[in-house]
C-alpha cells in the first residue's frame, strides 16, 4: 500500500493539488493511505484534492497524525475511511481572507466567501449525516473535534492507539495559525501516549526509501531482460539472413569460379563498407561506460550479435542503467530492435529503392556489375 503524506499547509510552498495528482497518478489504481498533520491552507487546493481522492479508483485509508484543521478536514473527507490516532484534533470553521480595497471589493470578497463557505457545508453534510444547520453553528463556532467527538459526529470510523513516543503542544502553538477556538488539551499531550508526528514522518520515509529501491531494482531487470530478448530475436533472424546470403553465394560460385578485375573492387568495397557499419552498430549500442568494450569489440572483429550479448552482460556486471526517458523515446531500443545490421548514417539516394534497383538491374548489360545489383535487392528485402 503507498503511503503520500500531508503533513504541511495546503497550497502555496506546502502540498498542492499538482503535486498530490501526480502522487495519486503514480499510484496508479492500488490502494493507498493519506496521513495528515496540517493546519489548513487555500479553500480551492483542499477542494481539488478532496476530489481527486473521491475519484480515485483504488481504496483510500485517511488517517489523522496530529491535526486536519481548516480546509484540511475536507481533504480527510475524501477518503473510504477516515481513522484518527489518539490525540488528534479535527477543525472546522468558516473560510476567512484579507484583502485591501475600496468597499465594493470588499463586499464581493465577502460573497465569494459565503459561496465557499456553502460548498464546504455541502460536502460536511454528505460525509457526516448532520443536518445543515448544525454544521452551520460547528463552523461559526470553530469546532475542534478529537477521536471520541469525531466519530459520534460523524466525521471519523475509528481510532487508533500507539504507544510510543509522547508528543504535546506549546499554549503559545494555538495562536500561531490564529485560530481562535483551540482546546487547552492541546497543551497537556505530554499526559497522554500518541505518535510523535516526526517520528513517524521519519519512519514513513525509511519506508518510501526502501520502497523506491526495489522499484529501481525491478525497473533494471525488467530493462534487462527487454534487452535480452530483443538480442535474441536478433540472434535468430540474422541466422536465418545469413544462411540465405551463404546459399546465394554458393550458386554465384557454381556459376563462375574466378573474379573479374571488376568484380574484386566492388567486392572489396562492399567488405569495407560492411565493416563501416559492423563498427557504427557496435558503437551505437553500447552503453556510457563502455566505450573501452566497444574498441574491444571491434578489434576481435565481432559480429553484432555477439557485441549485443557482450554489452549487456558487461552492463549488468557493472550495473549500468539505461535512461528510462530514452527506453519509452525508442532510442535504446530502437538500437537492437532492427532485422540486421545497419548503418547509422546511411544516405541512400532514392534510385536505391527496391523498385528503383530492379529497373536499373535490367538495363544493366555487364554481368558482374548487375549480380551486384541483385545482391543489393536481396538485402533490401
Amino acid at each position: 500500500m503507498r503511503t503520500i503524506l500531508v503533513f504541511n499547509e495546503i497550497g502555496g510552498m506546502g502540498t498542492t493539488s499538482e503535486m498530490f495528482a501526480r502522487e495519486l497518478e503514480f499510484a496508479n489504481g492500488e490502494d493507498i493511505e493519506v496521513r495528515i498533520n496540517s493546519v489548513g491552507g487555500e479553500v480551492q487546493e483542499g477542494i481539488t484534492i478532496y476530489n481527486l481522492l473521491k475519484s480515485y479508483a483504488g481504496n483510500v485509508k485517511v488517517i489523522v497524525d496530529g491535526w486536519a484543521a481548516s480546509i484540511a478536514s475536507i481533504i480527510a473527507l475524501g477518503g473510504d475511511e477516515l481513522v484518527m490516532n489518539e490525540g488528534s484534533f479535527i477543525m472546522i470553521h468558516n473560510p476567512w481572507t484579507g484583502m485591501m480595497g475600496e468597499a465594493k471589493d470588499l463586499r464581493q470578497e465577502a460573497d465569494l466567501l459565503d459561496l465557499m463557505t456553502n460548498e464546504l457545508v455541502n460536502i460536511y453534510v454528505q460525509a457526516t449525516g448532520l443536518d445543515e444547520g448544525e454544521i452551520r453553528q460547528m463552523m461559526d463556532e470553530e469546532t475542534w473535534l478529537n477521536p471520541t467527538d469525531a466519530i459520534e459526529k460523524g466525521f471519523a470510523n475509528s481510532v487508533a492507539t500507539f504507544n510510543k513516543v509522547a508528543a504535546c503542544v506549546s499554549k503559545d502553538q494555538k495562536t500561531k495559525y490564529f485560530y481562535k477556538n483551540a482546546p487547552m488539551e492541546l497543551s497537556e499531550m505530554n499526559q497522554k501516549e500518541v505518535i510523535h508526528n516526526e517520528v513517524a514522518e521519519a519512519e514513513l520515509e525509511v519506508q518510501e526509501e526502501a520502497l523506491v529501491e526495489e522499484e529501481i531494482e525491478q525497473d533494471q531487470e525488467v530493462e534487462f531482460e527487454d534487452l535480452e530478448v530483443v538480442a535474441a530475436a536478433e540472434e535468430a533472424l540474422l541466422e536465418e539472413d545469413l544462411e540465405e546470403e551463404l546459399a546465394a553465394i554458393e550458386e554465384e560460385e557454381e556459376e563462375s569460379e574466378y573474379f573479374t578485375l571488376e568484380e574484386m573492387e566492388l567486392y572489396a568495397a562492399e567488405k569495407l563498407e560492411e565493416e563501416f557499419i559492423r563498427q557504427a552498430e557496435i558503437k551505437a549500442l553500447a552503453f556510457k561506460g563502455q566505450e573501452d568494450l566497444v574498441e574491444e569489440l571491434i578489434k576481435e572483429k565481432s559480429t553484432i550479435v555477439d557485441a549485443q550479448k557482450r554489452i549487456i552482460q558487461n552492463a549488468k556486471e557493472l550495473q549500468l542503467t539505461a535512461n528510462r526517458e530514452e527506453v519509452e523515446k525508442g532510442d535504446i531500443l530502437k538500437k537492437l530492435n532492427s532485422n540486421a545490421p545497419k548503418a547509422l548514417d546511411l544516405k541512400e539516394s532514392e534510385e536505391e529503392t527496391i523498385e528503383s534497383l530492379r529497373k536499373l538491374a535490367a538495363k544493366e548489360k555487364n554481368p558482374a556489375a548487375k549480380r551486384e545489383i541483385i545482391k543489393k535487392i536481396n538485402k533490401l528485402k
